[in-house]
């Protein structure tokens, strides 16, 4: 009767719910798996983007002493003429 349909919509109602709420923690927990790895991903290029800065700061430090060496060639060599 009326008893066993209203159960029945209650069950399937409550079965349903349960399916939602088990696939909005799988969504949860792959955004926070897919946050991770965002995170990780924006670490390594930090470091990576560090590393290459201190790798142009050498670089330009030894554009420097290059240039010193050769204006003082260069001073050495009209002060030998």
């Amino acid at each position: 009767g009326a008893f066993a349909d209203m159960q029945r919509y209650v069950n399937t109602t409550m079965s349903r719910l349960t399916e939602i709420v088990d696939e909005v923690n799988r969504n949860a927990e792959n955004l926070a798996s897919a946050s991770e790895q965002v995170s990780a991903t924006a670490q390594a290029l930090a470091q990576a983007a560090s590393e290459q800065a201190a790798g142009v700061e050498e670089t330009s430090a030894s554009l420097e002493q290059m240039t010193a060496s050769i204006a003082q060639n260069t001073e050495n060599a009209r002060v030998t003429d």
